[in-house]
């Protein structure tokens, strides 16, 4: 999907966002966001050849949980990576 934006926009850039639900303490939810982040910034730019100078990666830990204190399965939904259009 990034390389068909790229074809219409190449100047197109994208924040790889990391987030956790609200188990856990806030330094290690952003600690885990942030690795979250990585791990799919790294999968873009190695095997997808995306190029990282169209990239970036931020964890947000717990920051933007849709259900905080939710049941575990809503829990589930925050634990997630967004890939989102800057540019």
């Amino acid at each position: 999907v990034i390389k068909d934006i790229l074809k219409e926009s190449p100047e197109a850039t994208f924040d790889v966002e990391g987030h956790t639900s609200t188990d856990g303490g806030d330094e290690s939810n952003l600690d885990l966001s942030a690795r979250r982040a990585k791990r799919v910034y790294d999968d873009l730019t190695l095997q997808y050849g995306i190029d990282p100078a169209i990239l970036s990666a931020h964890g947000h830990g717990e920051s933007y949980a849709a259900y905080p204190g939710g049941s575990e399965a809503e829990k589930q939904l925050d634990r997630r990576v967004l890939l989102v259009r800057t540019k």
